[in-house]
């Protein structure tokens, strides 16, 4: 068997964007594996509608989601790219496209992981899709596609969600949790406009239709402020808004 990608979504009331989310990567993935850790509004509808669209796409349930971690256990070792997608993760299709050709070819075997771009939005205009926000990086860049070939184990600790497990063991034992081998950072040659992986993140916008605007976005954006670059170790979460406030279109993110 050739080289396989594993998509692996954990969603909990995600109904505005995870239609998207899926959709564009649809074609990327040879698997996709929706965890759904209790939503209340129509998320799990809407991903059985998308699994009558894509035969690649199957829906799980799980309750506590510091378990979620042993879902990836399986595969180390094999020759698979596990692909971690949010459901407020809109991934660029087209770029994924050309990604999928270069990764299936083995281009990127002696990679850990590969990084790309992220933009992660404050503000945007459905009908035109001028979006603003900040682009990562220098914000924080949550890309989460692993080359599990080069593990030997990732095992739980039953504690920490999906992929945040400090747990690796690597086929090479010089390397351990702390110390990876090679990561490709797909940004350093390519700017936002032609580099493969690249994401919109709608992580501060509204995402559920039962979600309170004022209340949610506000909490969300006050938990993300902007903060000086040296100012960052009290709150992971204002890594999203680290450097410049930019605006973009984000029509090809849309199609």
């Amino acid at each position: 068997m050739g080289i396989e990608i594993i998509g692996i979504c954990i969603v909990k009331n995600e109904d505005i964007y995870i239609e998207r989310v899926l959709k564009n990567i649809s074609n990327f993935c040879d698997k996709i594996r929706v965890i759904d850790n209790g939503s209340e509004d129509n998320t799990v509808d809407i991903v059985k509608k998308c699994m009558e669209k894509f035969s690649n796409i199957s829906l799980e349930h799980i309750v506590d989601v510091n378990k979620t971690h042993s879902i990836v256990e399986q595969y180390a070792g094999e020759k698979k790219w596990i692909f971690g997608v949010d459901g407020d993760e809109i991934y660029d299709p087209e770029g994924l496209a050309y990604l999928k050709v270069k990764i299936l070819s083995g281009k990127y075997q002696k990679f850990w992981m590969l990084r790309g771009y992220f933009y992660h939005l404050i503000d945007i205009d459905i009908k035109t899709k001028k979006a603003t926000g900040y682009l990562a990086p220098p914000s924080k860049d949550p890309n989460k596609l692993y080359n599990f070939r080069q593990l030997k184990s990732w095992p739980t600790d039953g504690k920490q969600p999906l992929f945040h497990c400090q747990t690796h063991v690597f086929k090479n034992s010089k390397y351990y949790s702390q110390n990876y081998p090679k990561r490709k950072f797909l940004y350093d040659k390519h700017n936002w406009a032609d580099c493969l992986l690249r994401c919109v993140h709608t992580r501060m916008l509204r995402r559920s239709s039962k979600e309170d605007y004022n209340i949610s976005i506000n909490g969300r954006l006050n938990l993300s402020n902007i903060v000086d670059n040296d100012k960052i170790e009290y709150n992971f979460r204002k890594k999203y808004r680290k450097g410049k406030k930019i605006k973009k279109y984000v029509n090809e993110f849309f199609k």
